[in-house]
Formats: C-alpha cells, structure tokens, sequence
C-alpha cells in the first residue's frame, strides 16, 4: 500500500514539474520575449515587498522595450503581457478595446470607490465612464490646462 502512495506522489510531482517548465516557454513560444521565470513567483518577485509596482513595471519597460512591442511576464503561474509600444497600446486601449477588456486591475466600488477608475474598470462600465470624461480631454483643454 505505500508503494502505491509514493509512486502516486512521485508521478504527481513530476507532473506538477513538467507543468512548471512547460509554462516558463508560455511566452517564447508565442514569440514574444520573456522575464525570467521564478516559482512560485513567476516574474514578479518582489514587486510589491521590495519595490513598488509601478517601480517594478517600469523596470521591466526599459529592459524589454527595445525587444519588440511587447514583453511576457508571469504573476505566479499567471501569463501577463506588458505592451511596451506606445502606438499598439493606443490601439489596444482605443481601437480594440472590445477584445482585451480584461486587465486584471483590482477595483471595489463599494468599499473602496477610489479604485474604480478608467483603467480598472471593464465592459459597458468602462463605455461610459469614457464616454462621460473624453469631452474632459480636448485638444483645445489640454491646451488651457498644459501651457
């Protein structure tokens, strides 16, 4: 009977390690250029304890931005893409913001309103907000608020 236990054990735990690696090759094998993998953290370690998010974001746009337009990261075992394209994420954020609404922003209107913002927010919550504010950001008041 405990042959059986740690044959079971063993073969999950190469399953479970084979799993691992395959995921480090998430990105590369769509073309795309990777942060290194680190479990259980993914590419993120760190960010959050040991420097801000915003730090760390930044970080990983200087290193890659001359990579393509884009890089792959990984929360834990999560696949993230970090558009380094000023032009492709206007086209994402503008144009095609029907196919990637999803941006995985953490946001509470009830307990926490502030967090609800234009970039947290998905679907039709997100149509009109940006509905209600792009009037706000005219060329002509842009102008008046940036000399």
């Amino acid at each position: 009977m405990n042959i059986y236990f740690v044959v079971l054990f063993l073969t999950l735990l190469l399953c479970f390690y084979f799993g691992i690696k395959r995921r480090e090759k998430y990105w590369t094998q769509r073309g795309f250029s990777s942060a290194k993998f680190e479990f259980p953290f993914g590419s993120l370690r760190g960010i959050g304890t040991q420097k801000s998010l915003c730090i760390g974001f930044d970080e990983f746009y200087k290193k890659f931005k001359k990579n393509g337009p884009a890089v792959g990261l990984f929360s834990f075992t999560k696949p993230l893409l970090l558009i380094t394209d000023p032009e492709l994420i206007k086209q994402i954020l503008i144009t095609n913001f029907e196919n990637f609404q999803d941006r995985t922003i953490y946001y509470n209107k009830v307990d926490d309103p502030i967090s609800g913002h234009l970039l947290a927010l998905q679907g039709k919550e997100w149509k009109e907000r940006r509905a209600m504010l792009t009037p706000t950001f005219t060329s002509g008041k842009m102008k008046i608020m940036f000399e």
